[in-house]
């Protein structure tokens, strides 16, 4: 940390969720970043989605 208690992006603290450091796309099994009560898991339509706030997350790559 330094010495604002903030963690450096690269710590492995920093890429469990945290939001001071988002250096990777949302995943299946990730913590919803709304609501961070459920885990995010895909629907129909590929996107991943919050089944308690409604959160969906449908931007990044696809086949194209």
């Amino acid at each position: 940390m330094d010495e604002k208690g903030l963690l450096p992006c690269y710590a492995p603290e920093a890429l469990s969720g945290s939001p001071l450091c988002n250096l990777r796309p949302l995943r299946p099994g990730d913590p919803c970043p709304d609501c961070g009560q459920t885990k995010l898991d895909y629907n129909g339509l590929l996107e991943l989605e919050c089944l308690i706030c409604g959160y969906r997350n449908s931007g990044g790559a696809g086949c194209t």
